[in-house]
């Protein structure tokens, strides 16, 4: 009796400390908390400096208290950590700077990071039409459309991302190409490089006509656009084009713009018995002006539109037809034309899409002496997410 009742008095000071060992919760499950109260702490700040702050509180947290690391290991961090901070306060401050933009159309987001994923299309198309010495010449090729897939994140408006091409991967395409933005509400530039081997079409020569393959022609071509936009305070390319500004009421600017195209056009095979070797040389640089503007819409829509068309002040032009060298006279006016397009849509503040296009059109020369007639265009869907 007296042995039961120890083991019953046993029995009963265990069964706490084995409910106490059960509700004391694993090293796995501590740290899960610890995140989940961090990601709330972040969520709930109320401004984008709040949650900078706390951001700012967890990391100096977890260098102070992590007990794998030595005091002057601590110390070091810490202090590399601190550069760092100055460093975006910097950025911050330049950023939200309202001192160029008027704040009654244009403003910020609130958030600091932008998530984005691409779609882009684009082809090209060249016409060439010519009389050389009582030789005539005429040809018409576009190339096959380009498809690339891009992912972008930036933070305060500097960003970086990378692109697939999957027709490329597949050998289905190798023309090759590079654009580079850069907008601002002040100036801005399109940087555009097209080596095009994928070239279809038709070659005229004296009347004797001939159809072009895939890499009979090749082409290598750079464009470049830039503009300068007058009233920058309260229009804004960004928030067309790249979303880093949110345009609050419609309004437009009167543009200066330039632009340079150049590269060459050549055959890689012989054509025919007639036209073994055919090359055209092009290089111009243009001046102009136009206008752009930016319709805010019911519902949170936008759309911009703008036209900048340049007149040709400097070309270098010329032709090699069979080994013979021909320079190309300048007309005047030759016209390089930039129009742009947008459609943005947000969804929530944090959550918005847009559709955006820019095409380059070029008339250079008289139809009955020589003319080319260029077309570059790109049209690029987006998804976006700012957090």
């Amino acid at each position: 009796m007296k042995f039961a009742l120890m083991m019953m008095l046993a029995w009963a000071t265990i069964m706490p400390m084995e409910a106490q060992n059960d509700s004391v919760p694993s090293k796995k499950e501590l740290l899960k908390q610890r995140i989940r109260e961090d990601v709330e702490a972040i969520k709930n700040a109320p401004t984008t400096q709040a949650r900078k702050d706390s951001i700012d509180r967890i990391i100096q947290s977890k260098i102070e208290n992590n007990t794998k690391l030595t005091d002057k290991q601590k110390e070091r961090l810490l202090k590399n950590y601190a550069l760092v901070q100055k460093i975006d306060t910097k950025m911050s401050n330049s950023y939200h700077s309202t001192k160029k933009y008027d704040t009654l159309y244009l403003r910020r987001p609130d958030q600091m990071f932008t998530l984005t994923t691409k779609t882009n299309i684009g082809g090209l198309g060249i016409d060439l039409k010519g009389d050389i010495e009582g030789i005539s010449y005429r040809s018409r090729t576009t190339s096959d459309l380009s498809f690339t897939t891009a992912f972008n994140i930036s933070y305060q408006g500097i960003g970086a991302g990378f692109s697939l091409n999957p027709m490329k991967w597949a050998g289905k395409n190798k023309d090759f190409e590079i654009n580079v933005n850069s907008y601002n509400n002040q100036w801005g530039v399109d940087v555009i490089y097209q080596d095009a081997k994928t070239l279809n079409g038709y070659f005229q020569y004296n009347g004797k006509r001939c159809e072009l393959a895939n890499e009979d022609l090749r082409s290598k071509m750079l464009n470049i656009n830039g503009y300068y936009a007058f009233n920058y305070r309260k229009f804004s390319f960004p928030a067309a084009f790249a979303q880093s500004y949110i345009q609050l009421k419609s309004a437009g600017s009167f543009l200066l713009g330039l632009s340079y195209l150049g590269g060459e056009i050549k055959t890689q095979n012989e054509l025919s018995d007639e036209v073994k070797d055919y090359r055209v040389y092009t290089g111009h640089f243009a001046l102009g002006a136009g206008y752009g503007y930016n319709f805010v819409l019911p519902h949170r829509w936008m759309l911009h539109v703008s036209a900048l068309p340049t007149v040709v002040v400097f070309n270098r032009n010329n032709i090699k037809l069979n080994g013979e060298k021909y320079k190309s006279p300048f007309y005047f006016p030759d016209f390089i034309f930039t129009e742009r397009m947008a459609l943005v849509h947000y969804f929530t503040s944090n959550f918005f899409m847009s559709y955006t296009a820019i095409l380059t059109n070029s008339v250079i020369g008289k139809p009955d002496k020589q003319l080319m007639v260029y077309n570059k265009w790109r049209a690029v869907a987006m998804l976006g997410w700012r957090i």
